[in-house]
């Protein structure tokens, strides 16, 4: 039995065959993650969908950060959780990246959403700790469906409950399974969760692979770690890569595109 939500066709309609390029934080090469600037150089470079990630405020809202503090990437210090709204928009969340970007803010959701404005899918990492999960869960489907864009996003985590949970409350929700190694039985898993897409990672999306996961009515997506990497994913089946560098990769997969020479050999050749 299939998921509900059999993703390969769609995908592969999109971009008539292409698979679908996600820009990672936004586009991390070019713009301080996952925040506005980053999202707009996105767009700009060609991207097909908007990655990006979340936790909870101390309030509850929810806001776009990848790391459970802000310290990697803003000027302040803490755990998310533990700062309101008003704490994270305080931060510069730009000028360690480049000075020209100072200025930029930790942004919730909401303000993603409305900024993006439906030019790009999102595709929403859901983060937070174990003591948040529950609550990160519930506001976030409140929010898609509060916002009526619930048709406009993949999410994905790779809490695999997180995301039982999220199709469970809202099965109209597009949902992804992450995970880092080389499950035993991902088909399972993928079912157990009640998922669309299979998200592993890109060393193990082979050929093979690929076609087992479309067969059970399941989408693949994975990082692309390089132009090199992301042609042989594409000749392999992948439906969504997320990459850093979107135009480069977006070029890169094109089924006219010839091989990377300057990059490193397969890791799927024979």
């Amino acid at each position: 039995m299939s998921p509900p939500n059999a993703l390969p066709d769609l995908i592969a309609a999109r971009r008539d065959g292409h698979p679908l390029i996600g820009a990672h934080r936004g586009g991390a090469e070019y713009a301080p993650e996952n925040t506005l600037a980053a999202f707009d150089e996105g767009i700009r470079r060609g991207a097909d969908m908007l990655e990006l990630d979340i936790h909870l405020s101390r309030e509850g809202e929810v806001v776009v950060i990848h790391d459970h503090t802000v310290d990697r990437t803003t000027d302040g210090h803490g755990y998310v959780h533990d700062l309101t709204v008003p704490d994270l928009q305080r931060l510069d969340a730009g000028a360690w990246f480049d000075p020209r970007f100072a200025g930029e803010h930790i942004p919730a959701l909401r303000d993603v959403i409305e900024h993006v404005d439906r030019r790009l899918p999102l595709t929403i990492e859901v983060k937070g700790l174990p003591r948040t999960a529950n609550a990160l869960s519930e506001a976030l489907v409140d929010l898609l469906e509060q916002m009526r864009v619930t048709g406009d996003v993949l999410v994905i985590a790779f809490d695999h409950e997180q995301i039982r949970r999220i199709k469970t409350r809202n099965p109209a929700i597009k949902a992804a399974i992450n995970y880092s190694g080389r499950l035993v039985d991902p088909i399972h898993a993928g079912r157990a969760a009640h998922a669309d897409i299979l998200n592993q990672s890109w060393l193990y999306c082979d050929r093979a692979f690929c076609q087992t996961a479309h067969a059970h009515g399941f989408a693949v997506q994975c990082f692309a770690p390089s132009p090199a990497a992301a042609w042989d994913l594409a000749r392999n089946g992948v439906d969504i890569m997320d990459t850093d560098e979107p135009d480069r990769i977006l070029t890169a997969t094109r089924r006219d595109a010839p091989r990377p020479a300057d990059d490193a050999p397969s890791a799927f050749a024979e």
